[in-house]
């Protein structure tokens, strides 16, 4: 085990905690960032619990393996891929209203009508984006 790794797993704050850490690199399950994503992982959880929900803190701990070290990085990993896939798309559909907004914003009748209902303010951020973007 090369020393890095050992530094690494000797600064978990717990024993059982560097135990499992030192099976999941042993086993080849865990390696390198990954290695150190799950550890900062278990010890959010032995804080906190599962869930990021604020209040009291977990004191009870839950024997801890290599495989369920495993098992939580993977559910963090995919927690984080079906974020990041929501905020691509959420990301997407703010650029197609940002586009149709900016070719409403060039037709004469559009901008007649906002004006007739009192409408044809926009607010900063969004009039920002519109000409920075255009």
């Amino acid at each position: 085990m090369p020393v890095s790794i050992a530094v690494m797993i000797s600064q978990a704050q717990d024993n059982d905690i560097q135990t499992v850490l030192q099976q999941a690199y042993e086993e080849r399950l865990l390696r390198g960032q990954r290695l150190l994503a799950a550890k900062k992982l278990i010890e959010q959880r032995r804080r906190r619990g599962k869930s990021y929900k604020t209040g009291p803190r977990r004191t009870d701990g839950a024997p801890l393996s290599s495989n369920a070290l495993l098992r939580a990085y993977r559910q963090d990993v995919d927690r984080k891929r079906v974020l990041i896939r929501k905020s691509n798309g959420t990301k997407a559909r703010l650029v197609f209203i940002l586009e149709a907004l900016r070719k409403l914003l060039t037709e004469p009748d559009f901008l007649t009508l906002l004006a007739d209902e009192k409408l044809d303010t926009l607010p900063k951020n969004l009039a920002l984006r519109l000409h920075d973007q255009g």
